[in-house]
């Protein structure tokens, strides 16, 4: 028994030196360590470790991938899209892809206060027109011709009084309300025409003087001859047969002339104008 765990003993031994030998002489065949194997022998003999994966992330295409061995892991991380709008067109926030073009500006047409603007963005371009301002008259507001806006009130009527020959009208606008009023006429004289007092108006011309003559028979103060005795007194009592005298009637006529005529009497003559009730005023004076 103790000779035969001997023999053993000293086989493994004879094995083991064997082993040694072969193994002295052994070329290894040594294949590069991998992201996951170590470098080793065709012998099956390593060395050292697998140098491990060298990842590049994920992005929106592409799984997360080894830089070294292509080995992947999940998947793509999928594009995020941001739409187009109406300068950019349709892109990944994340690896900024496009997809199509811009959409355009859609435009709205500048106006009277505002510029020309997108619909879509609100972007301007350029400046508001501006009002093209109507003045404002007796009965509209100041307006604007293009957007029509209103500023303001009307003026309202600047009114003038009517008158005689004209009705009552706006200064500004000419608008006429009703009728001239009616002339106040003032009869014809022989020195004016027919006149309306109001404004002045006249028509047609004045009276025709008449050459008149009125005379008596007599030297004697006569009343009514509408001569103040004063004066009779002052013309005949002083002799005064052949000369000229002037008077102005009680009654308030025109200035006469006076002589003594052929039959020692009074003449009055000359364009005197008597009306009506004035020769009556004369009394005995015959008036030819």
């Amino acid at each position: 028994m103790k000779n035969k765990r001997l023999l053993i003993i000293v086989l493994l031994l004879i094995i083991a030196v064997v082993a040694v030998f072969i193994a002295c002489r052994h070329k290894h065949t040594w294949a590069e360590a991998t992201c996951t194997t170590p470098k080793m022998c065709e012998c099956g003999e390593v060395e050292g470790e697998a140098i491990g994966h060298t990842w590049i992330e994920a992005s929106c295409e592409t799984a997360k991938t080894c830089n070294v061995c292509s080995e992947t892991q999940c998947t793509p991380l999928g594009h995020t899209w941001v739409d187009a709008d109406c300068e950019i067109a349709k892109h990944c926030s994340v690896c900024s892809e496009t997809q199509g073009n811009p959409l355009g500006h859609t435009w709205k047409e500048a106006d009277c206060e505002t510029a020309k603007t997108c619909n879509t963005c609100n972007q301007t371009d350029g400046n508001a027109l501006g009002h093209t301002w109507v003045d404002a008259t007796c009965t509209t507001a100041k307006v604007c011709d293009i957007c029509q806006k209103v500023d303001g009130e009307p003026l309202g009527h600047e009114w003038f009084e009517a008158t005689c020959t004209a009705p009552k009208n706006c200064n500004r606008c000419l608008l006429t309300e009703g009728e001239p009023l009616p002339h106040k006429w003032i009869a014809a004289t022989t020195e004016y025409p027919k006149t309306c007092e109001t404004c002045g108006q006249t028509e047609g011309e004045p009276l025709a003087k008449k050459t008149q003559t009125a005379s008596n028979s007599n030297t004697e103060w006569d009343a009514s001859t509408g001569i103040s005795q004063e004066d009779w007194d002052a013309f005949f009592g002083g002799g005064n047969t052949t000369g000229q005298h002037t008077w102005t009637p009680d009654y308030g006529g025109s200035e006469l002339g006076a002589s003594i005529n052929e039959n020692g009497g009074l003449t009055i003559t000359g364009d005197l104008g008597f009306t009506p009730e004035e020769l009556e005023k004369l009394g005995n004076l015959r008036v030819e």
